[in-house]
């Protein structure tokens, strides 16, 4: 049991890493995503607090955490890091005074940068489960093709142009609004382009097919 204990956070950050690095074109969705995530985020909250006289060092856990925020894939992620990074600073505030002064460097960041992180967060992510890759794109340019090809045009709204991909897609799973697995790469690419692979490929609109 002690073992687990010790490296329950290793095997956390681990998965966490791989999820948003080497898997970071699997996207999932749906209300049963959602709900689990909301559930391993509280019951890993609880557990880091459990374990805490277990984890040796925690202050490195709170910088990598930390650090992850810029490339969580989706809003869950960055609520599971932010959960995590809470989690260690409760644990090991009244243990380590590395902690304590991390403490005030992340709350002191938040505070002077709470309207720009806000504005940033509200541009990268569209709803809990929403990608940073696709929260941006214009339903009405949204295709499915044939081999597995996606396009579309987006835009992070009136302060930059439009700009166009030409990416791989591939749905493994989809159940309704409960679940949905897919692969997703965007690609960006000229409109040039965009229009000639349309018009001379087999494509639908995305949301005729997801009816």
């Amino acid at each position: 049991m002690k073992k687990i204990r010790e490296c329950y956070p290793f095997v956390v950050l681990f998965l966490f890493v791989l999820s948003n690095f080497v898997f970071r074109h699997i996207v999932v969705t749906g209300s049963l995503y959602r709900i689990s995530m909301l559930l391993v985020i509280f019951i890993n909250f609880i557990l880091v607090i459990k374990f805490k006289k277990s984890i040796k060092r925690k202050s490195p856990f709170i910088i990598i955490y930390f650090l992850m925020c810029i490339f969580c894939k989706n809003a869950l992620n960055l609520y599971f890091s932010l959960s995590n990074i809470l989690a260690y600073i409760i644990a090991g505030f009244m243990e380590c005074h590395f902690v304590k002064a991390l403490t005030i460097i992340i709350i002191s960041i938040a505070t002077l940068f709470f309207l720009p992180l806000t504005f940033i967060f509200l541009l990268l992510y569209s709803g809990l489960d929403g990608t940073k890759s696709m929260h941006d794109v214009y339903s009405d340019t949204h295709y499915i093709c044939e081999n597995d090809y996606e396009i579309y045009s987006f835009s992070m709204g009136a302060m930059d142009g439009f700009h166009y991909s030409v990416g791989k897609y591939h749905e493994f799973l989809r159940i309704d609004d409960i679940l949905e697995i897919s692969y997703r790469k965007r690609n960006e690419t000229t409109q040039e382009i965009y229009e000639e692979f349309l018009e001379n490929n087999d494509c639908m609109l995305a949301e005729e097919i997801h009816r």
